[in-house]
């Protein structure tokens, strides 16, 4: 069985770490006070007058079905292309930590809600949503974005097969190296789901042109390393390999295509944010 190692270029998707929250000043609108009238009167020979209502985008936080008041705390980038974002806020009664509040932004769907950690102490509700949702929350809140600029990170990863061609029934093992060819230790979260070890490590594959689809369980490999560190020193180098064979069938002869790529969520070195101008929300990102 021949396998064809086209190894896309993995990139780094730098997430911020749940303990960073840009912040402004809190504003002092509330949930009560954000609707505005627009009104004009048409003159047509007759005495009837036109109202007309414009009704300034809305956000509305529900604590067990019952409509509560919050401050809008902040509006972050969460990754590295500004795709995503979270919104943080707090009860106006300033409790936050162990409510049960839920943002509801209208049309625009959110990806999760709930709420962190910050700098170890305090606590913010947040919700987080998608780009396209920027313009409508930014306006319902009157918050200023921050997005992502860049961050002294430098991470080179490596994939590879050990060989070209591979026997029906024969293991195939994805190796991985990531080097730091930084100045400042990089450190990221550890990704897992329901308490075990997810992969940070993605793969498409092809046989013969046609995708073929993944196990319904898909095992990691012997050689998980991601999963027990989160650091990288300066020039220093970890390795990683996971087995192929366990994420796909490959029970049958072909020629197979596999594209790689990984996603860690860095969180040192922090990012460095710029604010967008009000001005700058009109035509959207």
């Amino acid at each position: 069985m021949d396998v064809n190692d086209w190894i896309g270029v993995a990139s780094v998707l730098a997430c911020l770490g749940v303990t960073s929250c840009v912040t402004q000043a809190p504003s002092a609108r509330t949930n009560a006070d954000e609707q505005a009238r627009e009104r004009s009167v048409a003159h047509d020979g007759s005495s009837d007058v036109e109202e007309r209502e414009a009704v300034t985008p809305r956000i509305v936080v529900t604590e067990n079905g019952r409509e509560i008041d919050v401050r809008w705390l902040a509006l972050t980038a969460r990754d590295s292309r500004n795709s995503e974002f979270v919104l943080c806020y707090e009860p106006a009664d300033g409790v936050s930590g162990g409510r049960d509040c839920f943002a509801d932004l209208g049309e625009f769907e959110t990806s999760s809600w709930g709420g962190h950690l910050v700098d170890g102490e305090g606590w913010h509700q947040c919700v987080w949503l998608d780009a396209s949702a920027l313009s409508f929350v930014a306006d319902a809140t009157k918050l200023v974005p921050a997005l992502y600029v860049d961050r002294p990170v430098d991470l080179e990863a490596r994939c590879w097969l050990e060989k070209d061609t591979f026997q029906l029934g024969e293991g195939v093992r994805v190796n991985w190296s990531f080097t730091n060819r930084g100045n400042e230790i990089v450190r990221w979260k550890k990704s897992s789901a329901h308490g075990s070890f997810k992969s940070p490590c993605a793969y498409e594959l092809q046989r013969d042109g046609g995708e073929v689809a993944p196990r319904a369980f898909r095992g990691g490999g012997g050689g998980n390393r991601l999963s027990t560190e989160n650091e990288l020193a300066p020039g220093a180098t970890l390795d990683h390999y996971e087995r192929l064979d366990w994420k796909y069938p490959l029970d049958e002869s072909g020629v197979y295509a596999l594209r790689a790529s990984f996603s860690i969520a860095v969180v040192d070195p922090a990012p460095r944010y710029e604010r967008l101008r009000l001005s700058d929300r009109a035509g959207g990102l």
